[in-house]
């Protein structure tokens, strides 16, 4: 973990997060930058899935902060940006292993997801324009034995917001910027395959 101090229009900014993942904050003070010095203690500036706080410690030092998703990200923060660029880290990865631009998803926006498909060795996810929030709907399968994959019937979808699945499968928060009628099925946590709008293969030779 390092803490870093960029000064940007005369004033001093603090975040702090591993190093390794200091690239991923570069977009977020960017766009400091192009603020000004026009807001004031509590401002936010959403960067893709997080919404980050700039919180003023003087008159000319303010920290970053980010929901802190591990508690409840509607009232708690934390300065410390890990898990949240870790995010942006890992869903600009997925985009670039596909070769896609994305579709932006916010940590609260929510996520239909069938009857205990969550508990599901196998899931698919796949983004509707027409379904409102995220767009994402979340099912279970169950393969055959000649390796196929059907849809487990479900007889009610429950809401998630995005960020809770961080605690259950990570994996799918990874994948939230992928384009809307594209869809994703996983093995556990690992995923097996995304298809685009017209069902081809953005896995094959990957």
């Amino acid at each position: 973990m390092k803490t870093y101090i960029k000064e940007i229009n005369g004033i001093s900014y603090s975040l702090t997060l591993e190093e390794e993942l200091y690239t991923q904050a570069l977009i977020l003070l960017s766009e400091i930058e192009k603020i000004g010095d026009t807001f004031r203690d509590g401002y936010k500036i959403q960067i893709g899935f997080t919404v980050f706080t700039l919180n003023k410690q003087s008159h000319n030092e303010y920290t970053i902060a980010a929901p802190d998703y591990m508690k409840n990200p509607f009232n708690d923060t934390t300065t410390d940006l890990t898990l949240a660029f870790g995010i942006q880290f890992q869903q600009l990865d997925i985009l670039k292993t596909c070769g896609v631009g994305g579709e932006a998803v916010r940590f609260d926006d929510k996520i239909a997801v069938a009857d205990n498909a969550l508990n599901k060795e196998y899931i698919s996810m796949q983004r509707f324009s027409d379904l409102g929030e995220s767009g994402w709907c979340i099912e279970g399968l169950e393969k055959d034995d000649n390796g196929s994959f059907n849809c487990v019937s479900a007889s009610e979808y429950k809401p998630y917001y995005a960020y809770q699945l961080l605690s259950i499968r990570p994996s799918i928060v990874w994948c939230l910027l992928l384009p809307y009628e594209y869809m994703v099925v996983f093995s556990g946590d690992n995923i097996l395959e995304i298809l685009n709008e017209n069902n081809e293969s953005l896995l094959n030779g990957v």
